[in-house]
């Protein structure tokens, strides 16, 4: 049974990622953890116009090179990726439940669990994340 309560090593791994697709130009509107009960697994939600631009499979690909050409990144692959574009009915959820949180999302720390009756998320602060970018 997995843990519903995300690891330290894949919030800080999710965080690395975040950061190498910004490194390689890739924008992201939002990152964050949403855990599955049915299935007992955390996803790692990705949201960015790339997909609605460019299409999921070119998009993939590029993340799929950042992450292999990263040596910080051990843990997570392709398969713990969830791409979604701006435009998909999850992302509009997963707003409606950031705005419910607004103020525990105002905090300075790079990943914030909220949780509500239906959904669990650990939410990254996109502008502590690129404050360690490389670019």
């Amino acid at each position: 049974m997995v843990e519903n309560i995300l690891v330290k090593e894949y919030r800080v791994e999710g965080a690395v990622i975040i950061r190498a697709l910004i490194d390689v130009g890739i924008p992201v509107k939002a990152a964050f953890w949403s855990y599955y009960g049915l299935y007992e697994r955390w996803d790692f939600y990705i949201v960015s116009p790339w997909v609605d631009e460019k299409g999921l499979n070119t998009t993939y690909s590029v993340i799929g090179d950042a992450i292999s050409e990263n040596n910080e990144i051990e843990l997570l692959s392709l398969t713990d990726i969830r791409l979604i574009g701006i435009k998909e009915n999850y992302y509009k959820l997963y707003l409606n439940a950031e705005k419910n949180h607004q103020q525990s999302l105002n905090t300075p720390k790079e990943c914030i669990p909220i949780s509500g009756p239906d959904y669990q998320y650990y939410v990254y602060n996109l502008e502590v994340v690129k404050e360690h970018s490389i670019r």
